[in-house]
């Protein structure tokens, strides 16, 4: 009996830089990366054949596609064979949502929390509504820095029941593989559903954030064009290997966060379809109201007019800033409370967390803007952007 061989590989001749580099992603066992590549040729060279009007260069075009198909075949299945999503879930962590958190804590404009209802907590509480129907489209929130963004989206999936992977696309050059790394997100999002697929900073994509990168060589400008195919082929509900068979089932979220929406790739802002601007709060009671909620799972004594003086002061901090300096509060106590057992005190108790605790803790947590938030200028930038493209 014959051993079974793979069909060749083009040959060194027919091969352009982006095949040769596919096989070397392939020799370092890297196969989404190189299955990206030889995926994204045979496209470039199917839509060239059908434009040209030269019927010989229609032909040739054609012909070295149909030679590169069998390899991109063999690739595929080796893909299909690297996943089983029932043992991802022990490298990622999913987080449990919050429990639902008033509209008014949210501070956002009703439309907006509405609308992230509409395509989050009603498809994941009701169900049977959408049967038959494809899944929600995917969510794109922009807005300033320090505006809430990720507080809302964990807020809205506390509402839904669902849990939460939250990926920050900043650091995918982190990983050696990234193309396979994001597929494995989605696998395992898909393996406990319901859940909101968040990823942060999603301009990193851009190569207009990117630019410089191709001064470093021919492999990493082709970084970008692996990890946004992988990105939009999974939101677009194909698999890596694009079998559509495998669409993205209902009851998973996927939602991404950006500051700078117009450095957003072009083609990444396509397949965020709901497209939601998140604005500045810069509300006292808001902030007063965030912190009244956070203080109320820990031992505190704060008066309503504290908060608002607390409020006052914390002008510049984010809903995160504001939890850290609960949370560093609470670290001083305990560190406070362990010295005193040490000390063979048995009676030690944490003593609750005031007004003066938090004002104290200011000096240590700064907030990550300035005082006078975003410019204006910036604030136009994203009335503009609303107006272009929402």
């Amino acid at each position: 009996m014959k051993k079974h061989q793979s069909p060749p590989k083009p040959s060194p001749e027919e091969e352009d830089p982006e095949i040769a580099l596919a096989n070397e992603y392939e020799h370092e066992d890297k196969p989404v990366e190189a299955l990206m590549i030889y995926q994204n040729v045979m496209e470039q060279l199917m839509d060239s054949a059908e434009y040209v009007s030269d019927r010989a260069s229609s032909a040739s075009l054609n012909a070295k596609c149909q030679r590169l198909r069998p390899h991109s075949e063999v690739l595929k299945k080796k893909v299909d064979s690297m996943y089983s999503p029932g043992n991802l879930a022990k490298h990622f962590t999913l987080s449990p949502a919050k429990p639902q958190i008033a509209t008014e804590v949210l501070a956002k404009p009703k439309t907006l929390v509405d609308t992230l209802r509409e395509n989050v907590v009603l498809p994941a509480k009701l169900p049977q509504l959408f049967l038959g129907r494809s899944s929600p489209g995917a969510i794109l929130l922009y807005g300033p820095p320090v505006s809430g963004k990720t507080f809302l989206v964990n807020a809205i999936a506390g509402e839904a029941g669902a849990k939460i992977l939250s990926v920050d696309l900043n650091t995918l050059r982190e990983h050696d593989r990234p193309g396979q790394f994001l597929h494995e997100i989605f696998m395992c999002a898909a393996a406990h559903l319901p859940c909101v697929l968040l990823f942060e900073n999603v301009e990193a994509l851009s190569n207009e954030r990117r630019g410089s990168d191709v001064i470093h060589g021919e492999k990493d400008w082709s970084f970008l064009r692996i990890v946004r195919r992988v990105f939009i082929l999974e939101i677009d509900g194909y698999s890596i290997t694009g079998n559509c068979n495998s669409s993205r089932p209902h009851g998973l979220f996927v939602i991404a966060t950006t500051r700078a929406p117009w450095m957003v790739d072009p083609a990444i802002r396509r397949v965020l379809a709901r497209r939601l601007y998140v604005p500045e709060s810069d509300d006292e009671e808001v902030r007063a109201n965030m912190l009244a909620d956070l203080l109320s799972d820990v031992p505190a004594k704060v008066s309503k007019k504290e908060l608002d003086e607390i409020a006052k002061l914390t002008s510049a901090y984010s809903r995160d800033e504001l939890q850290k300096l609960v949370q560093f509060c609470l670290i001083d106590q305990m560190n406070a409370r362990v010295g005193k057992i040490k000390e063979g005190a048995m009676k030690a108790a944490m003593k609750e967390v005031t007004k003066q605790d938090i004002v104290e803790m200011m000096k240590r947590v700064r907030a990550s803007v300035p005082r006078c938030g975003v410019p204006k200028h910036d604030t136009r930038s994203y009335d503009q952007w609303t107006h272009d493209f929402t």
